[in-house]
């Protein structure tokens, strides 16, 4: 049997915290729709968790690729984010 990293998310600690899906990854951005009651007048970003200004990036994140390179973008893709975040702010 062949057990992949990233395949099992270990997202127990953030239960209660972050708005998971049935099987603990984590939800953002368009996912977050109808799920944890967003309040925010506009929409979360991309990579947004039900937390307005924190942001999930690589395998712990619901739909994502499971593969490096796509986390490694996505982490780029957040620091951006957070940037237009705290530029909101």
């Amino acid at each position: 049997m062949c057990c992949f990293i990233g395949a099992t998310p270990r997202t127990d600690w953030l239960d209660g915290v972050l708005a998971l899906d049935d099987r603990g990854f984590v939800l953002a951005g368009p996912d977050l729709q109808d799920v944890c009651g967003w309040n925010r007048e506009r929409p979360p970003h991309h990579l947004e968790t039900s937390v307005p200004g924190v942001f999930v990036a690589g395998d712990v994140r619901a739909d994502s690729a499971k593969r490096v390179a796509a986390a490694v973008g996505e982490g780029s893709m957040a620091v951006m984010l957070v940037l237009r975040y705290l530029a909101e702010s």
